[in-house]
């Protein structure tokens, strides 16, 4: 997944690296355009405010990670990425018995429902 995407008009065609054209960052997380920062990945203003960090650090960095959903449940996972309203958290073999499904392929939670996440091994 790219952090960056051509500054052109999408009526310019596609640019190659040696065209000239300077690419924008865009936010690691939504894909809207960002203003240029010196740290990577690039998140935007509003997904800073409205994910947890640790959430966001899931996105590129595959780790520990663990958070608590609204109705008491607590999902350890690896990695995430966002889809919309929903977190789609991915697992491997580090946490096998924490789950009450096998959700091999992963499962999608309500970001709204997140009351917590944490980063780190638990």
């Amino acid at each position: 997944m790219s952090n960056t995407k051509p500054s052109a008009s999408p009526d310019a065609g596609d640019a190659s690296a040696d065209s000239g054209v300077r690419t924008a960052p865009v936010c690691f997380a939504c894909g809207v355009p960002c203003e240029e920062r010196n740290e990577k990945p690039v998140y935007c203003p509003a997904c800073e405010r409205r994910y947890p960090q640790s959430l966001l650090k899931s996105l590129h960095d595959p780790f520990h990670y663990s958070l608590q959903l609204r109705g008491g449940e607590i999902i350890r996972f690896t990695a995430a990425r966002i889809n919309g309203e929903f977190a789609h958290l991915m697992f491997d073999d580090l946490y096998p018995a924490n789950r009450p499904f096998p959700f091999e392929r992963g499962v999608d939670v309500r970001i709204a429902d997140i009351v917590w996440s944490a980063d780190g091994k638990h």
